[in-house]
């Protein structure tokens, strides 16, 4: 799952709200802003990408496993002591 993977219905969940009412009162702030939602998003990724530089980190598939764990993180799926430990096995420390 990703960082900004989250349907209409989450959303409003989260709000209170419905999906109608959610498109009703949001939707309209966001018309022409698709494109520049996706290139925030892509930038965003670049640069955490560029600026990790950790020895051990030497392959992509070690960037994403440890991209994913932080969105389960974030997301609160996991625990801070669950992530810790998940990430030094990752990268071998």
């Amino acid at each position: 799952m990703g960082k900004y993977d989250f349907s209409d219905y989450d959303i409003a969940k989260r709000l209170g709200d419905t999906v109608q009412m959610l498109h009703s009162t949001y939707a309209h702030q966001f018309k022409n802003a698709g494109r520049n939602i996706i290139e925030a998003m892509e930038n965003d990724i670049s640069k955490t990408k560029e600026s990790v530089q950790h020895p051990n980190l030497n392959s992509d598939s070690k960037y994403n496993e440890l991209i994913e764990l932080k969105q389960l993180l974030d997301m609160k799926i996991i625990t801070q002591d669950e992530f810790d430990l998940k990430k030094r096995e990752i990268l071998g420390i």
